[in-house]
């Protein structure tokens, strides 16, 4: 079982899953930046219904990605770690109901939309 809790022998077969140092310009699967020759980024290959599959993420979607994976959330979706974050988000971390805005707020007071531009600027 992996830790986003997918059976590591269900559709899924993970080949790697490393940090690199890119020698060329790639880009990141998740927020579509760029990573430039000499920037460390994530790197996972795996296969999928025979079809092989690699997806690069910088360092800082990476992270995110481990997060959500070490709760739960299934790391093998490139491009939904928006989405999924917004379900962290809204499922775990705002539950104090503000009455004035009329939203859900984390607990540092920001409302969902803005912890989402923080972590996606």
């Amino acid at each position: 079982m992996l830790a986003c809790g997918c059976d590591d022998d269900g559709p899924w077969i993970l080949f790697r899953y490393k940090d690199r140092v890119a020698r060329k310009q790639h880009v990141c699967s998740e927020c579509k930046a760029t990573i430039a020759p000499g920037e460390e980024y994530s790197i996972e290959e795996f296969l999928q219904d025979r079809t092989f599959f690699s997806d690069k993420r910088c360092l800082r979607c990476a992270g995110l990605w481990d997060a959500l994976a070490s709760l739960g959330f299934c790391r093998f979706s490139s491009g939904v770690l928006k989405d999924s974050y917004w379900e962290y988000l809204t499922d775990y971390v705002a539950t104090q109901y503000d009455e004035e805005r009329d939203e859900y707020l984390t607990p540092t007071g920001l409302t969902v939309d803005e912890a989402m531009k923080r972590a996606f600027k």
